[in-house]
């Protein structure tokens, strides 16, 4: 497939469900990177969670077409070990 004159690769790909810790963004996308910061540096830390193995995702969840950037609205998750059952 092409997209601007360049060849991309398309892949159909299934995802197990993965338990995330997520924190919402509202802003502009060049400032996510301290909300990654935040959620690695001193939540993680203070969480006492560790990372699973996987990746991280954004979710961009507002168009920038029809959306002023200070409303933009991105979900950033980072993969967690699945908790065990209680019981």
């Amino acid at each position: 497939m092409r997209h601007g004159g360049a060849v991309i690769d398309v892949q159909i790909k299934t995802f197990k469900s993965i338990h995330v810790a997520r924190v919402r963004h509202v802003g502009p996308y060049t400032k996510v990177g301290p909300c990654f910061e935040q959620l690695f540096g001193e939540w993680l830390h203070q969480s006492g969670e560790s990372i699973a193995d996987g990746p991280c995702m954004e979710l961009y969840r507002k168009s920038t077409v029809d959306t002023p950037p200070e409303h933009l609205s991105t979900d950033l998750c980072v993969p967690l070990p699945t908790p065990k059952p209680r019981g």
